[in-house]
């Protein structure tokens, strides 16, 4: 009895195939029928490799047997494969999924239903062309909660964080001549802050000091965060080594205002306008997460979003400056969190509404804004400690390589604030290409990976149960 049809696909070309069930049994044969040109996804190019087909020999084979526990998926979002695996779904029902009958003439049109599927560590694409069975339906709308919390998790982008930032610590200003005559490729110990292989700097600590916060009050609490910043300066909580090393000068005015009075700790940021460092921007990429979960359950927009990194970043750096800066690089990552590509992600922030900053705020990012960054040469762009400089070399690097190990050798060898725009581009490249694109041995040279795993976990945690149980969680930043 002839169940289904389907196609087996890869970049050297396609197949469909037949499904076929033994009587009432349930073993099924899987037969080619029709041979395809090569089948690409919009821009999956860039994130997966080729794709083998499946060879059951003709041969009626219990199905669900064999992949039983073996079966991995991966999704897909506007049509972007995002490059990891989830555990195993144990309510798809293949008998189910399977139990749809489909005409010759629908294999070539109408709408269509996707999943991508990998059995035995091989990769298939699976593709039904008809609307969707209330099975499949039931399937993504599964995989849209799975996919949050183990596609999206916290450790791609914080996991890249770290590693761009221990990669550019001992590079820190090390002038960009040098770099291109003699590019660094490895992770190295020692050089300009004398501290071993795999050392995180400030930018991490601060960054885990943040996702600890939001981890113990479930909010954004401002005062936390800056009791969690004092831990980390006086005491070295937060650190790979036990030492602190790299502190700004802002940020060090900051906290010690903040000492002296707690009342308020969004008081206490710099405020003049050479104040804007970029030790605010390197500590935002919790707040993207925090955020986008939100967003994602419709309980704050984009108004929201901003007041929240203007709290956080006027903790330390409260000039306009900063806030703006802070604020575009959020709302990419959140919407890099969100599955767009991130050329569209880029067109997404130029087109933002911008009007509640000054025009001579918005003049600083113009070639962010109302230019194409990645079109700049190379010695166009600075490398400097200044926020807008450290965007400006993120997003050129991140929209100028395609994938997470090139883009933080592009960002390290650019030179002079190494640590900062190695984390900076890090975090984003984390969440475009995942955690296993990362070169595995500079994972291996990271100080307290473990560590920073178990925080991630965590802070995944703590955000499923802010949106699950938002009555029982201090949602609103205080």
């Amino acid at each position: 009895m002839i169940i289904g049809y389907y196609e087996q696909s890869y970049f050297d070309g396609g197949y469909y195939c037949k499904i076929t069930q033994k009587d009432n049994e349930t073993k099924y044969k899987i037969e080619t029928i029709s041979s395809e040109v090569p089948n690409y996804v919009p821009c999956a190019d860039k994130y997966i490799k080729k794709y083998e087909t499946i060879d059951f020999k003709n041969e009626y084979v219990d199905i669900a047997k064999e992949i039983k526990n073996k079966l991995k998926i991966k999704y897909v979002s506007n049509n972007i494969l995002i490059d990891k695996l989830i555990k195993y779904i144990s309510s798809i029902n293949l008998d189910k999924l399977a139990n749809h009958t489909y005409q010759d003439d629908d294999i070539y049109d109408g709408n269509n239903w996707r999943l991508y599927i990998e059995i035995f560590d091989k990769k298939y694409f699976i593709e039904g062309y008809q609307i969707q069975p209330k099975e499949v339906q039931e399937i993504y709308n599964q995989l849209h909660k799975i996919v949050e919390r183990y596609i999206k998790n916290s450790f791609n982008g914080i996991l890249g964080f770290a590693i761009g930032d221990a990669m550019g610590v001992p590079l820190e200003f090390v002038q960009r001549e040098k770099l291109m005559n003699n590019p660094v490729t490895e992770m190295l110990g020692y050089g300009s802050h004398n501290v071993p292989k795999g050392t995180w700097s400030d930018d991490t600590s601060m960054t885990l000091a943040t996702i600890d916060s939001i981890i113990n009050t479930g909010t954004i609490d401002y005062t936390d965060i800056a009791n969690n910043f004092l831990r980390w300066f006086k005491d070295a909580k937060y650190t790979a080594t036990n030492e602190v090393f790299g502190i700004g000068r802002t940020t060090l005015h900051a906290l010690a205002n903040f000492e002296q009075d707690k009342s308020n700790p969004t008081d206490c940021g710099e405020n003049s306008e050479m104040s804007n460092g970029n030790g605010s921007l390197m500590r935002m990429l919790p707040i993207a997460y925090y955020c986008y979960k939100q967003i994602q359950n419709n309980q704050i927009n984009n108004e929201k979003v901003l007041k929240i990194v203007k709290g956080v970043s006027s903790i330390t750096h409260a000039h306009e400056i900063s806030i703006l800066g802070c604020y575009i690089y959020t709302m990419y990552a959140i919407r890099l969190l969100n599955g767009d590509e991130k050329y569209n992600s880029y067109e997404y922030i130029k087109n933002l509404d911008y009007s509640m900053f000054s025009k001579d705020s918005l003049s600083r990012y113009d070639r962010i804004l109302k230019n194409d960054i990645s079109k700049l040469d190379i010695n166009e762009i600075k490398s400097l400690g200044y926020i807008v400089d450290t965007l400006e070399a993120t997003l050129w690097v991140l929209l100028n390589t395609s994938n997470y190990n090139q883009a933080i050798i592009g960002a390290i060898n650019l030179g002079n604030d190494t640590d900062t725009i190695g984390a900076c581009t890090g975090g984003l490249a984390g969440i475009i290409y995942g955690e296993d694109s990362i070169n595995s041995n500079w994972k291996n040279s990271l100080l307290k990976i473990e560590y920073i795993q178990d925080l991630c976990d965590k802070f995944d945690d703590k955000l499923e149960e802010i949106i699950n149980n938002p009555e029982e969680c201090n949602n609103n930043p205080k």
